[in-house]
């Protein structure tokens, strides 16, 4: 759980540009989170992991495009000659246990938003959890290329950002009829060797 407001660091030695996710960033996308989270060469389902991951990705930007996957922000992270070098989504998640939901709004069944909360889209108990759901950012990924270069604070910065200022996450704040400020954004973290990273740019553990 991260409190806010959060602090921007930015080396003076590295030029990015963060912005939102195009459909055209999907191939970029894929192919830094599959280098993240995969092993050189790895398959998911008999398909290599870059492309896995890149069918994956513009599946959800056409789905936030038209609507169907809402409030949710898809950021990336661009060099001028290397193209996508990080990523970062924040979307709508169930609340760990014991943690105060940030409300029982929740995005709308379907194929995009099961597939973002890693359920069966026909699964009730998933669209109204007990605890609620909670802005949660997820799939932090930097390319090998600019790690140790402050790439994941810029990026876990500017999804926060998104929280406050993005239209999606202003609508749904309003409708959950939540103050302008939000107390917190969790991260969702499934590698242990990731804790030091999240603890590094403000985070404290919550149960789980």
């Amino acid at each position: 759980m991260r409190r806010l407001p959060l602090l921007l660091c930015l080396p003076a030695a590295l030029a990015l540009t963060l912005r939102p996710a195009r459909l055209t960033d999907a191939w970029g996308v894929g192919r830094v989170c599959a280098d993240a989270f995969y092993p050189p060469g790895s398959k998911i389902n008999g398909v290599d992991a870059r492309y896995a991951w890149a069918s994956t990705v513009l599946q959800r930007l056409v789905a936030m495009r038209r609507g169907a996957l809402r409030p949710h922000a898809l950021l990336v992270a661009v060099d001028a000659d290397a193209g996508v070098v990080g990523c970062v989504e924040l979307g709508l998640l169930p609340a760990p246990p014991g943690a105060p939901p940030a409300s029982r709004l929740s995005t709308e069944a379907s194929e995009a938003a099961a597939l973002w909360r890693g359920v069966a889209v026909d699964n009730a108990v998933a669209w109204a959890p007990p605890e609620g759901d909670c802005p949660t950012l997820a799939n932090v990924a930097v390319a090998r290329s600019h790690r140790k270069r402050a790439v994941g604070r810029r990026l876990v910065d500017a999804a926060a950002d998104a929280l406050e200022g993005d239209a999606t996450w202003v609508d749904w704040r309003r409708a959950a009829a939540l103050s302008d400020d939000v107390d917190a954004v969790y991260a969702r973290v499934t590698d242990d060797e990731a804790v030091a990273f999240w603890e590094r740019v403000g985070f404290d553990a919550v149960p789980t």
